[in-house]
């Protein structure tokens, strides 16, 4: 049950994500390179800021009060999550557009391969180190 709600909270963590991105992209108009990954890197933090809370109350049902150890573990956990969300993106999105995409969708697509990774990787981090 905590995998699905943890899937659950992802799924939102991703709009808000790929919301920021593209809204980030389409005020520039640029779609790759040194300033995707950076948009990129906004895009993720807003994120796991949501993603702390739904993440602490919803799916691993912790009541207590804010604790800045705990935060700052999570903070951690995400940014190791980052740093693989990032490189991923960046890689796909490096090969330039396959198969007919454009490159907005090619952009999302690399988003997309970075996200499906990140979440095994940061369910294990956040279960086990930070909301056991």
């Amino acid at each position: 049950m905590q995998f699905f709600r943890f899937a659950i909270v992802g799924g939102i963590n991703t709009l808000i994500d790929f919301g920021i991105l593209n809204l980030l992209m389409a005020l520039t108009n640029i779609y790759a390179g040194f300033y995707y990954a950076l948009f990129k890197a906004i895009s993720f933090f807003c994120a796991v800021l949501n993603s702390y809370v739904l993440n602490k109350r919803w799916t691993f049902q912790k009541k207590d009060k804010f604790q800045l150890q705990e935060f700052l573990k999570f903070i951690l956990i995400s940014l190791i999550g980052l740093t693989i969300n990032i490189l991923t993106a960046s890689f796909v999105n490096s090969l330039g557009p396959q198969w007919g995409l454009n490159e907005v969708i090619w952009a999302n697509f690399s988003a997309l391969c970075a996200t499906g990774l990140t979440l095994f990787i940061n369910f294990f981090g956040y279960k086990h180190l930070i909301f056991r």
